[in-house]
């Protein structure tokens, strides 16, 4: 797995704790921002239910598969029965002198069968994972989409991918940041979206579930990327009460609220048309905050 270390040109990941808190929103309108001056890559590392294209109205085509080993068990098997005791994701089944079941869905690629069978009874199978697609929106915005394949569980495998493929595009194609929206949540996925990330925008919102989730996220990058550059967006800001909290989890963690996205119905109807707000309503109270976020953010990458 590459790392965005690597690279010359920033990256920043947007990502939060929580579902539906706006992060998509977030990444789509910073990359319309970005590219009015800048060439941009914007990653959708959310494969299980990607929704980037969406709200661009952009058009996408597949341009790879991710593919991984599976096995396929040959004559040369004598029923031992070795494969079934080394599968730790207990994917195979050994039943008499019959080849060994095997269960797709469990199965990790691992190749532990393969490389314990002492009589070379499997070859290597192969089996889709996942796609990569891409596409283009606004001249200056090119998009990468991962998506798992349905009933797939190996989401983190289709992140990997699409973020390895992404960094060959970068170093041929002369972009001049990265924009990664990662999933929701704190598992593996995000672990690997945002490993050697520069910058990281935590969308989270002013609720107690907001609250909790983004400790989360916080709890993640301090342990996967401390020497990011973290900041919180606080979106729909004027929903509840409860911003205090947001403010008070900022600083337990050395980070800060780098700006308040309030409530705006001119999100509503741009997100409904898949145009960005910034581009559709530039003069909205939502479409305002989103610069000013995107003015800090260009001063500090």
């Amino acid at each position: 797995m590459e790392s965005w270390k690597k690279l010359k040109i920033p990256v920043i990941g947007i990502t939060g704790g929580k579902g539906g808190t706006g992060k998509t929103t977030v990444a789509i309108n910073l990359a319309y921002l970005f590219s009015r001056d800048n060439k941009v890559l914007l990653l959708d590392l959310d494969v299980d239910a990607p929704n980037v294209a969406i709200l661009l109205g952009a058009k996408l085509k597949e341009v790879k598969k991710v593919k991984d080993f599976i096995p396929l068990f040959n004559e040369n098997c004598t029923f031992c029965g070795e494969c079934q005791k080394v599968c730790r994701a207990h994917a195979l089944f050994q039943f008499g002198e019959n080849l060994p079941t095997l269960v797709p869905e469990l199965c990790n690629c691992c190749e532990a069968c393969k490389i314990i069978c002492p009589n070379n009874a499997i070859d290597n199978g192969i089996k889709t994972f996942g796609y990569i697609h891409e596409g283009s929106i606004y001249n200056n915005i090119d998009l990468l989409v991962g998506e798992l394949k349905i009933k797939e569980p190996r989401s983190a495998k289709v992140v990997e991918e699409v973020k390895d493929y992404a960094i060959e595009q970068i170093n041929n194609n002369g972009y001049d940041i990265v924009i990664a929206d990662t999933a929701p949540g704190a598992h593996c996925d995000i672990v690997i979206a945002l490993d050697g990330v520069k910058s990281i925008l935590s969308v989270t919102e002013p609720t107690i579930f907001g609250r909790h989730d983004l400790e989360r996220i916080l709890q993640l990058i301090e342990i996967v990327n401390k020497e990011a550059n973290s900041k919180i967006v606080l979106n729909r800001a004027d929903m509840t009460k409860e911003k205090k909290i947001i403010y008070e989890l900022a600083k337990k963690y050395n980070s800060e609220v780098i700006e308040e996205i309030p409530m705006d119905n001119a999100v509503l109807k741009s997100y409904s048309e898949g145009v960005p707000v910034c581009k559709k309503f530039p003069k909205s109270a939502a479409a305002k905050a989103f610069n000013k976020l995107y003015n800090k953010m260009r001063g500090s990458i």
